[in-house]
């Protein structure tokens, strides 16, 4: 049987989160210490998820995100509001993945990050060009047409949201 999260187990888990934090800063991060933090933050009862989660390194909360859309079932969007909190610093790194990273699913990432960015009023996403040009891009070179209509319908509600 394994153990229950309970609180008292928060305070050795930030612990763990703020040294794999300051290990690296790269945005798509794969490496198992990335991959077992995100398992373990994902795993806490939502309250304590939530507060570990705002407590992270924005780029950590990036990795985190990315991981809980790619590999929880039911996608982690939650995060999508809690990273759209940090407005420059998370577009930032938005566009860092879209230089990086042009596979369908995390497309699909990077715009619901931007959307909720969008929606929260942290970023000029508007007044953001490069950042409204790259996104149209990626997403008209999205293969799976279910990820490319769902991924249109947010890109075209985003953009009615940025002109008005």
């Amino acid at each position: 049987m394994r153990p229950k999260w309970t609180l008292r187990g928060l305070p050795a888990l930030l612990v763990v989160l703020v040294i794999a934090a300051c290990g690296s800063t790269r945005v798509q991060s794969t490496d198992r210490a990335h991959r077992d933090l995100a398992r373990r933050l994902l795993m806490l009862p939502r309250e304590e998820r939530l507060a570990a989660f705002d407590s992270l390194a924005v780029e950590t909360q990036f990795v985190v995100f990315r991981y809980g859309m790619d590999h929880v079932e039911p996608p982690a969007t939650e995060l999508a509001s809690r990273l759209a909190r940090r407005g420059a610093a998370g577009i930032r790194l938005v566009k860092m993945s879209l230089e990086d990273n042009k596979d369908d699913v995390g497309i699909r990432d990077d715009i619901i990050l931007v959307d909720a960015v969008n929606l929260a009023k942290t970023y000029d996403v508007a007044g953001d060009s490069v950042i409204v040009r790259v996104l149209r891009e990626r997403v008209d070179s999205i293969r799976d047409r279910e990820y490319k209509a769902s991924c249109e319908r947010m890109f075209k509600d985003m953009a009615r949201d940025v002109t008005r």
